[in-house]
């Protein structure tokens, strides 16, 4: 998967001698499109994939936001909080509230902002 001019592509599966995690591609890809309105969010996952996109997505001002506690599966969670990558942890159930949250007070902020010169 990857994201171009806003739109989610899908590609057929290849086989390479080592394979890019593919929560790290699509991340990469996001952040180099969406940049600083990109928000990516870890609700559950195995290793380490994802890090490295979201540290891609880091550099470019976009945020992340993680599950707390996961029930399993929670080495991705874990691996993104430990390297410092974590904007927000939250329980499951809170993180759709406080995206809608944050993009309403985004486009608020972003609204009645003037126009930089």
């Amino acid at each position: 998967m990857s994201i171009l001019h806003g739109v989610l592509h899908l590609f057929t599966a290849f086989c390479t001698p080592r394979p890019a995690p593919p929560i790290d591609f699509l991340w990469r890809s996001l952040a180099e499109d969406a940049r600083n309105i990109a928000i990516g969010v870890i609700s559950s996952g195995m290793g380490s994939d994802g890090t490295m996109g979201l540290r891609a997505s880091r550099k470019r001002r976009g945020l992340c936001w993680c599950r707390r506690l996961p029930r399993q599966f929670d080495s991705m969670s874990k691996s993104a909080i430990a390297a410092g990558l974590a904007d927000l942890i939250a329980p499951a159930e809170d993180l759709p509230g406080k995206i809608i949250d944050y993009l309403k007070h985004n486009l608020v902020i972003t609204k009645n902002r003037s126009p930089v010169r």
